[in-house]
């Protein structure tokens, strides 16, 4: 005999002690940063705690629900967090993550991202406009690079040059407008993403609306980028063949005869498995 879920009764147990919100009931806790940036914490997890503790109650629980044992003394939680850091036990720490919404210029980005130390969603400049954001520095912050430190600035660089680069700056603003005008006028689109699979299916429906051919088929398939999942699917349900084709992808609008293809390679490597965080243990 089976029960549905929908049948199973859900248990509701309060907690055992009151509990608090490490955010204190904020939507985000945000620290401006320049003209355009901010980082902005919008959630912990977890979100609440005992009253008087913090969110290393869940790193101890988790820490102690091998053997049973809950959470004990704010001191002896401190004790047990460090050995944990000093010992390298960081599956426990994984208890506790936090949220951050994050606006920065694109090379901060990219030295952020360059070192993997999270989960990253970035806003997608394929499907979307990308906003006004431009920092401006002052010319007092145009600075030369270090010479100790290839990722930093010195001294301030000579006056010319910083209004020289502060000019650059400018076209640069002014590009952005002109895309901004270019992006859809007259009913077509322009910049980029007008020649991506998106633009081709918006064509596509255009022509049947306007060729009403018998015969013309369109089909969008899914799941393309891993296993044909859509197009196996078209074949299996017998829709049709057709003795031409036109398949949208992006060209740059230079119609082709054939499709470039693709190329898989299986990569064996030897050695001592290890963490990114610690490359001296592989």
């Amino acid at each position: 005999m089976t029960q549905a879920v929908s049948e199973t009764p859900i248990q509701r147990i309060a907690p055992e002690s009151p509990l608090h919100d490490l955010m204190e009931g904020q939507a985000r806790w945000q620290i401006p940063v320049h003209d355009h940036g901010f980082i902005a914490l919008v959630d912990v997890m977890p979100r609440l705690a005992p009253e008087g503790q913090t969110a290393d109650a869940a790193i101890v629980q988790a820490a102690r629900v091998s053997y049973g044992a809950g959470t004990k003394a704010v001191s002896e939680d401190r004790t047990l967090v460090r050995y944990l850091l000093r010992h390298r036990h960081t599956t426990p720490l994984e208890m506790v993550e936090f949220k951050f919404h994050v606006s920065m210029p694109m090379f901060v980005a990219r030295q952020w991202i360059r070192h993997r130390t999270a989960n990253v969603n970035e806003y997608s400049a394929r499907y979307s406009i990308v906003p006004d954001r431009f920092y401006r520095p002052t010319a007092e912050n145009v600075r030369k690079q270090s010479t100790v430190n290839r990722q930093g600035g010195d001294e301030p660089i000579d006056g010319a040059t910083a209004e020289q680069f502060l000019q650059l700056l400018d076209k640069a603003e002014a590009n952005y407008r002109e895309y901004l005008d270019l992006t859809e006028r007259g009913g077509r689109l322009y910049g980029r993403g007008a020649c991506d699979t998106k633009a081709f299916i918006a064509c596509a429906l255009h022509a049947v609306e306007r060729v009403r051919r018998d015969g013309l088929l369109v089909m969008f398939t899914a799941d393309e980028e891993v296993g044909c999942v859509g197009a196996r699917k078209l074949v299996d349900a017998s829709t049709g063949k057709a003795r031409y084709a036109i398949v949208g992808e992006p060209t740059s609008l230079t119609p082709i005869r054939a499709h470039k293809g693709y190329c898989l390679a299986e990569v064996e490597v030897r050695g001592k498995e290890g963490h990114s965080a610690y490359p001296d243990t592989g």
